[in-house]
């Protein structure tokens, strides 16, 4: 099959590194793929990936860009010959639509939305409007986002829940986190919890502070690992001392040795306030980490209570705080748990399945004839 992707990504993020993994194995597998990125920082992470990528010359914030932009997609579109074109992001989206318009030979068209409800009622109302008139298929990473786009009127035929998928890492063992602790010098003795996430509001890393300084943990040997960049590091750091914490929480700021982190750690603890399917979640399973997570977005998805983690509520301290205390004093449990996160990550987030139900659905628009598919 031949692929077309149109991206509004610009740098490297989450959502990037999974569109790097699905069609580095599109590729794989004997499919051609060509992606077109807004910034040259994505572009040239893709073709350090081994991907052929391009950036637009001119941003899509502004006509001139989006006409641009309409003009190399029909461009490129024709030289690859493709079947489908993938657009990810809200002006991706727009800018695939419009190169859609007066072409006789029109690919299927997939839009993936990482979470279309951020860029707000405006930007909703348009996609829907797109996803109607050109008969795209709209794609979600998880069922709660599926559920939330249905109730706003999108059809279920052409509205799909794909999964994030990964590759599983090397479990952590005994001797592997006895060899990481050392290289980050690091308490042989300490209970480290893994916290991966950008230092925002939503992430609630001001909820995790407060619950480390509930009576029940106070004294407990936690120390944990903040691995991530933000706009609240300061304040973070400023509340984190404020509350006597300092010698049990370290703010590491953007790190490239994540899997190092993982390997020191004994768990990970994610406490969002909203989120959609967070990657940093499922790479702690894939190592075989129990995870401390909250009820938010597809976070039910990932886990359940009890078996691969533990789960609370956003924004509760105190249960957290049960949480941890459950984690923190019964290493047979957390390894029980640990086992069982891995073994889920295998079964149901593999990247063989997320690249096998992409492919189903790009096949479904490429299938599906022109007036049939904008019913």
């Amino acid at each position: 099959m031949r692929i077309l992707c149109v991206t509004d990504s610009s740098e490297m993020g989450g959502a990037e590194s999974q569109m790097i993994a699905l069609f580095r194995a599109l590729v794989a597998e004997g499919h051609q793929v060509s992606l077109l990125s807004s910034g040259e920082g994505f572009a040239s992470a893709a073709r350090a990936a081994g991907l052929a990528a391009e950036s637009l010359r001119r941003p899509l914030r502004s006509i001139p860009g989006l006409a641009a932009a309409v003009g190399e997609i029909r461009r490129r579109s024709r030289i690859l010959g493709a079947e489908v074109v993938h657009a990810e992001g809200v002006r991706a989206c727009v800018v695939a639509a419009m190169a859609h318009l007066g072409v006789s030979r029109r690919p299927g068209l997939v839009v993936t939305i990482h979470n279309l409800m951020e860029p707000g009622p405006r930007a909703h109302r348009l996609v829907s409007r797109i996803v109607q008139a050109t008969g795209a298929c709209l794609t979600t990473v998880s069922e709660s986002e599926r559920s939330r786009y249905l109730a706003q009127g999108f059809p279920p035929t052409r509205c799909r829940s794909v999964h994030n998928g990964i590759a599983l890492s090397p479990a952590v063992t005994a001797e592997r986190r006895r060899a990481a602790r050392g290289g980050f010098g690091l308490p042989v003795d300490a209970v480290v919890l893994a916290c991966v996430a950008r230092l925002g509001r939503k992430k609630g890393h001001a909820t995790l502070l407060e619950a480390l300084v509930d009576p029940s943990i106070r004294t407990s040997p936690i120390l944990v690992l903040a691995a991530g960049e933000g706009t609240l590091r300061a304040e973070l750091e400023s509340l984190r001392d404020h509350l006597g914490l300092s010698d049990r929480v370290r703010f590491l700021g953007f790190r490239s040795d994540v899997p190092a982190i993982l390997q020191a750690s004994d768990a990970a603890v994610l406490p969002s306030l909203s989120e959609v399917f967070p990657m940093s979640l499922l790479e702690a399973m894939s190592v075989g980490l129990p995870v401390v997570a909250t009820r938010v977005g597809g976070v039910p998805e990932m886990m359940a209570d009890g078996r691969e983690g533990w789960i609370v509520e956003p924004g509760d301290a105190k249960g957290l705080a049960r949480a941890l205390h459950e984690a923190t004093h019964d290493p047979a449990e957390r390894a029980r748990r640990g086992h069982a996160a891995r073994d889920r990550v295998g079964r149901e987030f593999s990247l063989e399945r997320m690249v096998r139900e992409m492919l189903a659905v790009y096949q479904g628009v490429a299938d599906a004839p022109a007036v049939e598919a904008r019913r």
